[in-house]
């Protein structure tokens, strides 16, 4: 379709000369930092604005994503630390439990402590959701 014809056609923007290019690119805030450089270069390109709107939309789903992924991974860690944490607590408890009282070196209130942050059902059920989170259920 050609200009004059009236239809629809998105119009063509012509790309910047060379020198004024070049020169863009010799200041500190050339095309490579400036979003309205960037946009101007996306224009130039021949894009429409509904391809720049999707392009916007998929680099922010990129962004979530990332985000998302990022999180999960401390998440993960912190599960771990936490498992690792109750399993020493664990064993330290059942060490008072079943060694001879000249091994043991903690007192009774301390043990106490113990067994109450070794059985809490908090981190069971931060595990569980987890775990059903991810397998789906």
């Amino acid at each position: 379709m050609s200009e004059g014809s009236g239809g629809n056609a998105a119009p063509i923007i012509p790309g910047l000369p060379r020198t004024e290019e070049m020169a863009a690119q010799a200041t500190a805030n050339g095309p490579t930092v400036s979003l309205a450089w960037k946009e101007a270069a996306s224009l130039a390109r021949n894009r429409s604005p509904e391809e720049l709107a999707s392009e916007a939309a998929e680099a922010e789903h990129g962004r979530n994503q990332t985000f998302r992924d990022h999180f999960e991974r401390v998440a993960l860690l912190a599960m771990y630390a936490a498992a690792l944490a109750i399993l020493g607590v664990s064993m330290v408890w059942i060490w008072h439990m079943v060694a001879p009282p000249c091994w043991r070196w903690l007192a009774q209130e301390d043990i106490s402590h113990l067994q109450s942050i070794a059985t809490t059902g908090l981190l069971v059920g931060i595990f569980t959701n987890h775990f059903k989170k991810r397998l789906g259920a």
